[in-house]
């Protein structure tokens, strides 16, 4: 559970829609030894304005681990079955907090075509350690170890005059590289 919250923790730190850039010495060049490693999760964030809201439902059970350091992918569950044509790793997660739920969940999916599309993200394209993306319609470019966020929050009535105000972010993380 302390891996949940971790990952939780590093999610829930940019609060805008913003680039973030760092300069880690990670090595970023393209090797046939490593393949590029992206990290897109939606955080569903509600509090209660008015009324009573009762707690939201629980996710938990992270799929996986990423050691940037040692550029190693540690999948929980679902075995790679096949990494013969991998041209990247998505890890996919979901984090849920206040009255719309609690916990984290996710998994890895391994991409061998471009375009990709998972729900609202197109990984559109790869080259020159630059990963092209699509979220809501809006287009971006990452390189190793920046971050893309955007937000939207909406409100609504609930039964017995409660009302909800949920704020969700859409976060894709250009992580860097793990080795096959």
């Amino acid at each position: 559970m302390k891996i949940a919250y971790k990952i939780a923790i590093t999610i829930l730190i940019i609060y805008s829609c913003s680039v973030q850039k760092q300069n880690t010495g990670v090595n970023t060049s393209r090797n046939n030894d490593l393949i590029p490693f992206v990290e897109y999760f939606v955080i569903s964030d509600g509090e209660v304005i008015s009324g009573k809201a009762f707690p939201g439902r629980r996710i938990d059970s992270p799929g996986y681990s990423y050691n940037p350091e040692m550029q190693q992918l540690e999948l929980y569950r679902n075995s790679i079955s096949d990494s013969t044509g991998i041209k990247l790793f998505l890890g996919i997660g979901r984090v849920l907090k206040g009255v719309s739920g609690r916990g984290v969940s996710s998994f890895i999916k391994e991409v061998k075509n471009f375009p990709y599309k998972h729900e609202e993200l197109i990984i559109e394209s790869y080259s020159d350690s630059t990963l092209k993306f699509t979220l809501k319609n809006k287009s971006f470019k990452l390189k190793p170890k920046e971050s893309y966020t955007y937000t939207e929050s909406k409100i609504d009535s609930l039964p017995n005059n409660t009302i909800v105000k949920t704020t969700t972010k859409w976060k894709v993380d250009f992580r860097g590289f793990v080795k096959k």
